[in-house]
């Protein structure tokens, strides 16, 4: 590898390259091949790449395994200063569930706000 190497390249030319060694993992390390695979990897500015993971668990795993990514891919696309940058994701976990008569009246109130009008107008507590 070249140390000089600053080619430009493009994020669907990440998105192969990372696929590519993706699949070089696939029958080895399963696992690593799954997360590689469940999100994109998006580039910020010319040689950041960003990778979106769930958890801690997930950087530690990617962490292991970023010395052979990263001259993957430093090789295929011919940049020598590309740097990883990990974010994590929230999954939304739907609705939350209304235990307490406020919380019950809260999920009310923003499916029919004319429940809080009412309420306002008769003066009613929620508890």
């Amino acid at each position: 590898m070249d140390v000089g190497w600053k080619e430009v390249f493009t994020p669907e030319q990440l998105q192969k390259s990372w696929n590519g060694y993706a699949r070089s993992v696939e029958q080895t390390n399963p696992r690593l091949f799954s997360m590689l695979t469940a999100h994109s990897p998006r580039l910020k500015g010319d040689h950041v790449v960003v990778f979106p993971l769930k958890n801690e668990t997930q950087e530690v795993e990617l962490m292991k395994e970023k010395a052979g990514l990263f001259n993957f891919l430093k090789r295929d696309l011919k940049n020598a200063q590309l740097q990883l940058e990990v974010e994590y994701i929230r999954e939304d976990r739907g609705p939350q569930k209304a235990f307490t008569a406020a919380d019950k009246y809260k999920v009310l109130a923003e499916k029919n706000p004319t429940l809080e009008k009412l309420r306002n107008m008769l003066n009613l507590d929620i508890e």
